[in-house]
């Protein structure tokens, strides 16, 4: 059956382009969109190549660049679409799901890839 991506988002600054990270799943076969009011987003989105993780397991981002105000007007969200999930996962981008590494939106700690 898979083993199931957890699914973030994550933003350096509220200029930066927001990144859906996905990681730890298996196999490697994956699907990351992103849906501006339900609908396929194509322009301005960036999908990066599913990496290993050390443990079997993969990783994959896929970077939106779009406006703060814009995403706080719309409907905005990452869709992953994986064999070992019966649903699609889909966050939806809003401030409280993303973690910043400035920590003024979550909490002081600093988020850093386990390496």
């Amino acid at each position: 059956r898979g083993v199931r991506p957890e699914v973030s988002l994550l933003q350096k600054d509220p200029s930066s382009p927001v990144t859906c990270h996905a990681t730890g799943f298996f196999p490697k076969g994956i699907v990351v969109t992103w849906q501006k009011d339900g609908v396929d987003m194509h322009s301005d989105v960036e999908v990066g190549e599913t990496l290993p993780n050390g443990d079997g397991t993969f990783q994959i981002t896929s970077k939106l660049t779009v406006k703060s105000e814009d995403w706080k007007m719309n409907s905005y969200s990452c869709v992953v679409q994986h064999k070992s999930l019966q649903d699609d996962i889909a966050v939806l981008l809003e401030e409280k799901n993303i973690r910043t590494n400035q920590g003024k939106r979550s909490s002081n700690t600093v988020m850093r890839e386990s390496s």
